[in-house]
């Protein structure tokens, strides 16, 4: 992988990763983000091939690393940027997902990275509710404050009118 198709995805999902971890409420955990130049190997990584990134989280001490191929989210991309933005934030959403339900994982961790079925199709659906509820709530937001702006004739942004006196700290 080139390092300018590297730079491309991460500096376009660590954003947006940084986002969803303070939007998902996982900010009080110490998430590591790491960004593979390849492939995964299912006996090297544990993973196979296809998959664009996991989530190994560990709930007892608050910690999980997230780590992405870089090489497999490029296939989502163009020189631009993704083709479907929206497909690689769902992905990284479904990610941060597996941090809130990695507790209701009963499995044995010596072979952790034995993923249940049905916990992909919850952080899944889990990311689709997410990343529906927040568009929502944007264009709600947008259309309060567009008539807001056209009463006062005052420029106001969505981002600035959010109160973060009472949000968790942003990811490092």
């Amino acid at each position: 992988m080139k390092d300018a198709e590297y730079n491309l995805v991460k500096d376009y999902c660590l954003p947006l990763a940084k986002k969803w971890i303070t939007l998902m409420g996982c900010s009080w955990d110490r998430v590591d983000l790491h960004w593979a130049d390849h492939y995964f190997n299912e006996e090297k990584d544990g993973h196979p091939a296809e998959c664009m990134a996991f989530c190994d989280a560990d709930w007892r001490y608050l910690h999980a690393t997230i780590t992405f191929s870089c090489a497999k989210i490029f296939e989502h991309f163009t020189p631009s940027g993704p083709k479907e933005p929206e497909f690689i934030e769902e992905m990284i959403i479904h990610e941060i997902g597996h941090i809130l339900v990695s507790e209701m994982r009963e499995y044995d961790r010596s072979n952790h990275n034995r993923t249940v079925g049905h916990e992909e199709r919850v952080v899944t659906r889990m990311a689709r509710a997410f990343l529906y509820t927040y568009q929502q709530g944007r264009a709600s937001a947008e259309q309060v404050i567009v008539g807001t702006d056209e009463q006062s004739g005052s420029a106001n942004s969505v981002d600035a009118q959010v109160d973060t006196a009472d949000s968790p700290p942003n990811p490092s």
